[in-house]
Order: C-alpha cells, then structure tokens, then sequence
C-alpha cells in the first residue's frame, strides 16, 4: 500500500511537471529553454505540495506503531517531488527535446482537434478521393 501510494502522488507530480513542458515546448526557442521556463513555473506547486503532504505523513509519528510508516510515506513523497518531478523528469525532456513526444509532437495536437466555428461559416468540401481503379485484362 506504501509504495502504490507514493507513485500515485508522484505520477500526480509527474502529470503536472510534464503537461507544462509539453505546453512550453509548443512555443517557438529551443527545448532546454522551454524545461527552464517549465520547471520554473511549477517547482514552487509541487515543491510546497510536497512538504505539506510529507510533514503531514511524518506528524503520524506521533501515533505509537507507525513511526515507520510515517518516515517511509513522508522521505518517498519527498524523494518523488523533488528528484523525480523536480529534477529526473526535466532532465531527461532536456536531454531529449522535442523527440521527447515522438507519437505526437507539440503543436500537432491542435491540428487533429476539433475547431469551433461558427454557425454560418461554412468551408468548401475537399474532393472526393479518386476510386482505386483495377483494370481488366
């Protein structure tokens, strides 16, 4: 149970981490500057997040019988949110850049989205696509 805790907490932290720098990556300059800017903007949330929530699993040892369980919970929700989210992550998007999301690179995404039009603006329809044609001999 501790250990499925701590990963659900870190991939939280990870979720956020990664969704900024994805959004960073998506504008223009170079990879390493979107991490900074990344990292950045979120270091303070998931650093304060993390203390709160170690301090508040280490004051369980108070109760007699889970000192360890309080230690375990509060060092491995702060190993995760600062050398995992804080340092391990942004690391490896540097080193990687925008290769980093090879299945679907910034900015594409938006392209395979639904855009919002409004009601009386109407495109022309694309072509129909030629049918394959076999021929017979």
């Amino acid at each position: 149970m501790l250990f499925l805790f701590v990963v659900a907490l870190g991939t939280d932290y990870n979720i956020l981490i990664g969704d900024r720098i994805r959004e960073e990556m998506e504008r223009p300059g170079s990879a390493r500057a979107a991490v900074a800017r990344a990292v950045r903007h979120t270091a303070p949330a998931i650093a304060t997040a993390g203390l709160v929530l170690a301090g508040s699993f280490a004051s369980l040892a108070a109760t007699p019988g889970s000192e360890q369980v309080a230690f375990a919970m509060a060092l491995g929700i702060v190993l995760s949110a600062f050398v995992l989210s804080m340092v391990l992550v942004p690391a490896l998007a540097a080193l990687l850049g925008r290769s980093i999301w090879w299945p679907v690179r910034p900015g594409r995404a938006a392209d395979h989205q639904p855009h919002h039009r409004h009601p009386h603006h109407h495109q022309p329809a694309a072509p129909a696509p030629e049918p394959d044609r076999i021929t017979a001999r």
